[in-house]
């Protein structure tokens, strides 16, 4: 139904059904990170003046949500079906969203099921470089359980012309599938102003990157 004539009943509206929201995807390695929510619902009144969403938080192992602690409301207008939550907090293990229609005679609300934020996997462990020979190393990590893939970059420690020290000089990006936790890469380059590398390794998992893990510097 779509509502908010004029000629409506002089009572308060019938709450909505039906509500559904995006999984929000949630940074946990970027402290104070946010996310947009898309929040759904049947309209069933025909006498609202609009709807508004709230939404509530639930770490694993604490209570059930608390309605004292809703956090974001967006709003909607007559006949209005979704709205967008914004700046729904990091580290949220579920969300639950409460949609109520409104008028001048009251209100009735209607609350989604726990909805599972969709989670940043976390950084890589023990990253660890292995040479070969005088040429070649090779980089091995543990693997991280919700990841769908891994990015390594190899930078190289370059002699500066400029100031004393060295250079840090990306030399390559590397894109692996979720089984694949090693590479082999050549060091020497027959360059004499380089003098060492390192490697760095961050897991990629549902659009979302973690912090990278970062290996000791080594020389060649």
């Amino acid at each position: 139904m779509s509502g908010g004539g004029g000629s409506s009943p002089k009572k308060k509206p019938i709450a909505p059904t039906s509500i559904t929201a995006v999984a929000p995807n949630i940074d946990t390695q970027s402290e104070g990170s946010t996310s947009n929510v898309v929040v759904s619902w049947t309209d069933n009144a025909t006498n609202e003046t609009g709807y508004y969403a709230q939404a509530f938080w639930q770490n694993t192992g604490l209570p059930v949500y608390d309605e004292s602690i809703n956090f974001v409301i967006c709003n909607g207008g007559v006949s209005a079906t979704t709205c967008t939550v914004t700046n729904a907090p990091a580290t949220v293990d579920q969300m639950y969203f409460m949609v109520t229609a409104f008028n001048s005679y009251g209100s009735a609300s209607a609350t989604s099921t726990a909805i599972p934020t969709v989670k940043a996997p976390t950084v890589p462990q023990n990253l660890w470089l292995s040479t070969e020979d005088s040429v070649t190393f090779s980089a091995t990590w543990d693997e991280v359980s919700n990841a769908n893939s891994y990015h390594a970059q190899v930078y190289k420690l370059v002699r500066s012309a400029q100031v004393p020290g060295f250079e840090e000089v990306l030399s390559r990006d590397i894109y692996l599938d979720k089984n694949t936790r090693t590479f082999s890469e050549s060091g020497v380059s027959g360059n004499p102003d380089e003098i060492g590398f390192y490697v760095k390794v961050r897991a990629v998992g549902n659009g979302l990157y973690s912090d990278f893990a970062e290996s000791f510097p080594v020389d060649y």
